[in-house]
């Protein structure tokens, strides 16, 4: 077993959720956050929980979300390459080496609320 936490931008432990050994952390997503003041709050997390019904889970309550977009979600990161991203400065840049290779990340910040995420999820007939 392994635990799940939200914590806030100081490091407090805000809520946290046992995880089965047997199971991931994907579906605790929503459990974890319902019930914590959402409202205006910035959720960030790893490429896991880049999921449609978190996306719409989170705005439905009003949250904002920092989303990590991998090749799992073709068309939100065919839609991200399309933006003018050399037209957006650059807020950090980090060298480091991880699992023997050399990783460079560029962080670029920006506000897009035309994206086509998360998809509204259509009622099965």
């Amino acid at each position: 077993m392994w635990l799940l936490a939200a914590m806030d931008h100081g490091g407090t432990v805000l809520a946290q959720r046992q995880i089965d050994t047997k199971s991931n952390e994907t579906p605790a997503f929503i459990p974890l956050l319902d019930g914590l003041a959402g409202e205006n709050t910035v959720v960030t997390a790893d490429a896991a929980h880049t999921q449609h019904a978190n996306g719409i889970w989170l705005r439905e309550h009003h949250a904002h979300y920092i989303a990590v977009v991998k090749g799992n979600h073709p068309g939100l990161l065919r839609q991200l390459r399309q933006l003018p991203w050399a037209d957006i400065g650059l807020d950090h840049k980090d060298r480091s080496k991880s699992r023997g290779r050399l990783e460079v990340r560029h962080l670029k910040t920006a506000v897009f609320r035309h994206l086509d995420y998360p998809v509204p999820v259509k009622p099965c007939a």
